[in-house]
């Protein structure tokens, strides 16, 4: 886990506190139960055991967790930590995206365990998000505009990290989809005039612009359609691309 002390990474084994009853903390604890939970799995990771390999008493950890089920929801939000604070400090989507795939599928025991204790939190309410999930999600959306499309990234991301995606695929998925987005009427229709237009080539302009805007509207009728028109000088459309544009108006704004 990269958000833990380093020197317990390089060892494997946490070192027990000088003298538990005063320098035990919470995050000592945590790492004590990542470990547990690495070596002998879910059902052997017990209070008894962690405070055994603390050198503390029971009583210590329930200073800081009231259960075991809480203390190991803690230890595997852990693994996204570091993907959270990336966010929050800045980082581009993409990078926090192969960051998150990376955690998430070289631990995926623990990353999958941390969803089914979400949904057994009787704090949180079932099926709910953890809370650095929420984090690393908010922080998306907030980059890419969109709270909606944050989430639809989140769950592709998921999706192929549960289905067993590494983590160059299942970024490389994401990637996909980001970059596949469906163009505007506006981005369609843009009619340029050439340097040499004047504004007496302005109604021959608008009335190229008409046909495609209503093979637009056949193809796939839409509540509003912009058309971008640019001249030298104003002047409006014909009735037929009028009618096409705004069947209730013949009004157009000319940009």
């Amino acid at each position: 886990m990269t958000a833990l002390d380093p020197r317990i990474l390089e060892t494997g084994t946490p070192e027990a506190p000088a003298s538990s009853q005063t320098t035990l903390n919470r995050e000592q604890i945590l790492e004590a139960t990542f470990h547990c939970l690495i070596e002998d799995g879910y059902d052997a990771t017990t209070i008894r055991r962690i405070a055994k390999r603390l050198g503390c008493a029971i009583g210590s950890i329930y200073r800081y967790f009231t259960d075991k089920r809480q203390l190991l929801y803690a230890v595997t939000q852990e693994l996204l930590e570091p993907v959270a604070k990336m966010v929050e400090l800045g980082a581009s989507f993409e990078q926090t995206v192969a960051q998150y795939s990376n955690v998430a599928a070289n631990d995926g025991e623990a990353y999958r365990l941390m969803f089914w204790l979400a949904c057994h939190d009787p704090s949180e309410g079932e099926g709910v998000l953890p809370p650095v999930v929420r984090r690393i999600v908010a922080g998306w959306g907030r980059q890419l505009g969109d709270v909606r499309r944050a989430h639809q990234c989140w769950a592709m991301l998921h999706g192929a990290i549960i289905l067993g995606a590494s983590a160059q695929e299942a970024a490389a998925w994401l990637s996909d989809l980001t970059r596949t987005t469906r163009p505007s009427y506006a981005d369609k229709v843009q009619v340029q005039p050439t340097p040499e237009a004047t504004p007496e080539a302005a109604p021959e302009i608008a009335q190229e612009a008409a046909p495609v805007a209503e093979a637009l509207l056949a193809q796939e009728p839409a509540k509003e359609l912009v058309m971008v028109v640019e001249t030298t000088a104003g002047a409006a459309l014909p009735s037929t691309a009028s009618s096409a544009l705004s069947p209730k108006s013949d009004d157009v704004t000319l940009l």
